[in-house]
């Protein structure tokens, strides 16, 4: 049996149009959710007795499948992904070795500063030598012309005579200034030595502590770049998760914009081919009534006058009692067959 929006069709009439499927729109007027994926193909049928196709009397729905955009989407932004993951293998690759850089460069000057401190202290030790040297040579020569002064007013003034004794005494304070000088000065010298220790000691730590804090300076600067670079990385990696996340959305929306006017489409379509079809039908009905009407006509006809006061008999000549008021035709004689016309009971034979 068929149901077409409702209705059932048990008239034999319809009976060309058993088997055919019921109809149901996947959606209405109005709907805003649509079927996404779903197609639906018209298909039409023709009734036998009908003269011509009704439409609408069977359907078919088929399940397209969707477009795999996740897929397309994926080609377009795997590149892009691709690309920023190697730029971030890359940095960590740079990256990696140059704390171990900074901290070498600063051994490195660490150990040159080393270097020059032991020889500016080799180089004062040098001088302290020198210095001890040159004092011992001044007091030599200091001796030495104490004696030849001696020697010299000795000879002169002899020793025994009061000038002789003057001479003596002067030479001898002369001899003690002179070598008082000779321990100032290099005592003097010492202390400037000395000195120039102390300040290039003190160098030394400022310049070591100045080197360890330009290698924590340099390591920090390198790790700043780095967690900048990285982070513009990951940035750029959110900006091309969320650029692809709202083209999903946007090819999901034009999809479902797309299927609902589709759906709509469908849904028009199946109106007017209830409509289509509810016309045919109406038309096969009117069509229906009418043979009904010249049928029963006919056979009205056929029972008010060609049966009248018929009697069939046998060859025993045994009859039912019924006179036949007609003239029979006779044995051998031929008639002319009208054309069929449903109008006529008489063409029907």
């Amino acid at each position: 049996m068929a149901t077409i929006y409702g209705s059932s069709m048990t008239d034999p009439r319809y009976a060309n149009y058993q088997g055919s499927q019921t109809y149901a729109p996947k959606s209405v007027a109005g709907s805003t959710q649509p079927y996404i994926g779903t197609t639906v193909n018209q298909s039409t049928s023709t009734g036998t007795g009908g003269g011509g196709q009704v439409l609408g009397t069977s359907t078919e729905q088929n399940t397209a499948a969707a477009p795999d955009f996740n897929a397309e989407l994926d080609a377009i932004f795997n590149p892009v992904f691709s690309a920023l993951q190697g730029q971030e293998d890359t940095l960590n690759q740079n990256y990696a070795p140059v704390e171990g850089q900074i901290t070498a460069q600063a051994d490195l000057a660490k150990q040159s500063l080393s270097d020059q401190q032991a020889s500016g202290m080799r180089e004062l030790t040098g001088q302290e030598t020198a210095a001890g040297t040159r004092k011992e040579d001044a007091l030599t020569s200091a001796t030495r012309l104490y004696n030849e002064l001696q020697r010299g007013g000795q000879q002169r003034f002899g020793g025994a005579s009061s000038a002789g004794e003057a001479y003596q005494s002067l030479t001898a304070v002369e001899q003690q200034r002179r070598q008082g000088t000779i321990q100032g000065a290099f005592e003097t010298a010492m202390q400037q030595v000395g000195q120039y220790k102390a300040n290039l000691q003190e160098k030394f730590t400022t310049a070591v502590k100045e080197v360890d804090l330009q290698k924590h300076q340099a390591i920090a600067d390198a790790q700043a770049q780095f967690r900048d670079a990285l982070q513009q990385i990951r940035t750029a990696r959110a900006g091309a998760e969320s650029d692809k996340a709202t083209a999903s959305m946007n090819l999901l929306q034009d999809l479902r914009n797309k299927v609902f006017t589709i759906n709509q489409q469908a849904l028009s379509f199946a109106q007017q081919l209830a409509l289509n079809n509810e016309a045919s039908l109406k038309t096969v009905d009117e069509y229906t009534q009418r043979a009904l009407q010249q049928v029963q006509g006919g056979q009205t006809a056929v029972n008010s006058s060609l049966l009248t006061g018929y009697s069939p008999t046998t060859s025993y000549g045994i009859s039912s009692g019924q006179q036949t008021t007609g003239t029979l035709a006779q044995t051998g004689q031929t008639t002319t067959k009208k054309a069929y016309d449903p109008n006529d009971p008489s063409t029907w034979g």
